[in-house]
């Protein structure tokens, strides 16, 4: 099922994610979203999914914001 593909990513990730902080690619990896990801697969399981939840909102209103701006712009880069 989905949900165990991502309880297996997620238990991939933890067994590998040393290899980024041996060649210095990162410190460590103790920052919210991914410690939140971690409830992501048992909150599921517990609760079931989390209906009406996407990004179509935010999206939408990036979209707005972005194009308000441009066009308080001068258009170039």
């Amino acid at each position: 099922t989905s949900l165990e593909a991502l309880h297996q990513s997620w238990r991939d990730f933890h067994t590998h994610k040393h290899v980024f902080v041996e060649l210095e690619i990162r410190e460590h990896f103790n920052f919210p979203k991914g410690h939140s990801t971690e409830h992501y697969e048992p909150s599921i399981r517990a609760l079931g999914t989390a209906d009406g939840y996407n990004t179509e909102h935010p999206e939408r209103l990036h979209i707005d914001f972005a194009k308000l701006a441009y066009g308080a712009s001068n258009k170039q880069s």
